[in-house]
């Protein structure tokens, strides 16, 4: 029973996975399969994602089947309450 963000084991993870899975989910809509070489033709076509991380434009492009790269990342340390607190670079 998840009454609040900090209930979320993993926020960033589960984030990121659920983001995944909701583009997997619209390439086999897209390509009608779940062959491999179809669905991933489908994901390298995939243009614009409008996801809960961020907007993505080409998430996995032919030459670049990593949909974050350096840019989405940032340091971090968890409160004394459990939260996730930026650091300041």
């Amino acid at each position: 029973d998840c009454q609040s963000p900090r209930g979320i084991f993993a926020p960033v993870g589960t984030a990121h996975s659920y983001e995944l899975m909701r583009m997997v989910a619209l390439a086999i809509h897209n390509s009608q399969s779940i062959e491999t070489t179809k669905l991933r033709e489908s994901l390298e076509a995939l243009e614009n994602y409008h996801g809960i991380i961020r907007d993505y434009d080409r998430p996995f492009p032919f030459n670049h089947h990593d949909a974050l790269d350096a840019t989405d990342f940032f340091l971090a340390r968890f409160d004394s309450e459990g939260v996730i607190v930026p650091l300041d670079t």
